[in-house]
């Protein structure tokens, strides 16, 4: 690959392709709009096509209409260089608006995805809306000038006037798409909250992203139960935070959380604050080369997901989120929900026993078994988490 590419290109054409390959299909306009691109940054397309390969190894085990996989894999891009991604993101925006032209519409996985990026990315719809008004503006005004050129009722000066007049209007359209780029640039981009614990106890950055993405994930459904507050709260002191610290971020963070994308759908919120807190884990600590870290971090999620006794579609979407970012494999992923709904069905058995009229010492008999096969359980899993860097 050539010296000369830089990593923002490298992000940006990567970038492009994911969305190309949105719908599981590439276009022959699409294909000749990525060439186009190449060609007018100067990019080798021995380059281009060195990373497309690289995409589709990143693709081949995720099916062709798995948009969620295909969202985190953006994400997990994106956090390769979140912090300097403003210095060109209004040029990608622009970009995939004209990427979107180019073969008539955007698709609904295209929509999604563009969706997810402007969430994420905290980029206002309205400045997307109008850079695709603006597109099709334009576009309209290059297709009348072939029309003027073929008008006999005209004269030639009387063309030429029209023609002039159309590229004015034109320079205009790219004018206001130049500013809006400029603002889009020139807003930093921030996938933080700021939240910090206040006191002494627990200031570590990586304490306060997990917790981020464990309570965003809970409220997958608008609504954490008791039981997962519970949950997080262990988890919590088990990092050795403060309860006082605890308190105070389940407050204000839940706050956060309330007041983020009030208008769209709860997974939907959830899975942008989780892409946030997992893309902001990645940078200060590292993440996505921790397989161990990563497998814990997925299996915490999975005993969350269980937590309430009910592990909802809202919770699997976000959780195949989280597993194709971190790239968990298939088979220990598979180990895990299998594990939490022997451990859930476990723990219902343990209740059944309490109330089943047995004496005291015959169901304690009957507890200290199944606690006995939980603890086995949760000895096999961490087993497996802590051989997830064996390959």
């Amino acid at each position: 690959m050539s010296v000369y590419l830089y990593e923002e290109d490298k992000i940006q054409i990567k970038l492009y392709y994911y969305f190309l390959r949105a719908d599981g299909k590439v276009s022959d306009a699409e294909r000749e709009w990525l060439e186009r691109f190449a060609h007018e940054n100067d990019i080798d397309m021995d380059d281009v096509n060195k990373l497309i390969r690289e995409c589709e190894n990143e693709l081949k085990d995720i099916d062709e209409d798995d948009i969620i996989s295909k969202m985190a894999i953006i994400a997990r891009l994106l956090s390769k260089n979140i912090s300097g991604i403003n210095s060109y993101i209004g040029k990608v925006i622009w970009n995939l608006v004209d990427y979107g032209g180019c073969d008539g519409e955007f698709s609904d996985e295209e929509s999604v995805i563009i969706g997810f990026l402007t969430d994420f990315l905290g980029i206002k719809g309205d400045k997307f809306d109008k850079l695709c008004e603006l597109h099709s503006k334009a576009q309209a005004l290059e297709e009348s000038k072939d029309a003027l050129k073929k008008d006999r009722s005209k004269s030639y000066d009387e063309i030429t006037v029209a023609l002039q007049e159309t590229d004015k209007k034109i320079a205009v359209c790219q004018n206001i798409v130049s500013g809006i780029i400029e603002k889009i640039s020139e807003t930093q981009v921030n996938i933080d909250d700021g939240f910090e614990f206040s006191s002494y106890y627990s200031s570590e950055t990586e304490k306060k992203d997990k917790l981020k993405l464990f309570y965003s994930f809970i409220m997958a459904d608008g609504d954490g139960a008791d039981s997962e507050i519970e949950k997080i709260e262990s988890i919590a002191s088990a990092m050795e935070i403060h309860p006082h610290d605890i308190e105070a971020f389940l407050i204000k963070y839940g706050r956060y959380y309330d007041d983020f994308l009030r208008d769209e759908d709860y997974w939907w919120r959830s899975m942008i604050l989780c892409a946030r807190a997992l893309v902001l884990f990645e940078e200060h600590s590292g993440i996505i080369n921790d397989e161990v870290q990563s497998a814990r971090i997925i299996w915490t999620l999975v005993s969350l997901a269980y937590a309430d006794e009910d592990y909802s579609t809202d919770e699997e979407i976000i959780l195949t989120f989280c597993k194709a970012f971190l790239d968990i494999d298939d088979v220990l992923f598979s180990e895990m929900t299998d594990t939490a709904e022997t451990m859930l069905m476990l723990e219902k058995k343990k209740d059944w026993f309490k109330q089943s009229g047995l004496s005291y010492d015959e169901v304690s008999a009957q507890l200290n078994i199944i606690n006995s096969q939980i603890e086995s359980l949760a000895s096999d899993i961490e087993f497996s988490v802590s051989e997830a860097d064996i390959a």
